[in-house]
């Protein structure tokens, strides 16, 4: 329900215990914190720490460890 955030704006997969983010072609959007667009469908490894925010900074994410 986000202007701007579609429901399949992008995705997260696990690959071997590291996070992986694609844009899935979303029209507003998917960036790193440093303001860095994602391009669409082209993987990208996050680390713990990591921010990404969807179309506006207010869809911000932080990439924290898992259970243990």
């Amino acid at each position: 329900g986000t202007p701007g955030v579609s429901s399949v704006h992008c995705e997260l997969k696990n690959i071997g215990g590291a996070l992986q983010i694609i844009d899935r072609g979303s029209a507003y959007g998917t960036f790193l914190s440093s303001g860095e667009r994602l391009p669409a469908n082209l993987p990208r490894m996050l680390q713990i720490g990591d921010v990404f925010y969807l179309a506006t900074p207010s869809q911000t994410f932080q990439v924290t460890g898992g259970p243990r």
